[in-house]
């Protein structure tokens, strides 16, 4: 079963059957147009990624999770 859990700074933890898999949160672009928003993800093994929206955030962070 995959948890989010959301904490006060706004970042997102991810785990996997209690096992945490990594973090995200919402990130602004200021150099692209209109102050764009994604998703910086971290995963517990140090792997830095990026994603269009939330789900595509968890899914990243689920592949790059041995």
């Amino acid at each position: 079963m995959i948890t989010t859990t959301l904490h006060d700074d706004r970042t997102r933890t991810v785990s996997y059957y209690g096992r945490v898999l990594g973090f995200y949160a919402a990130v602004r672009y200021k150099r692209t147009h209109a102050h764009a928003r994604a998703w910086r993800c971290v995963t517990v093994l140090g792997a830095l990624g990026y994603a269009r929206n939330e789900a595509d955030a968890r899914r990243w962070l689920m592949e790059m999770v041995p």
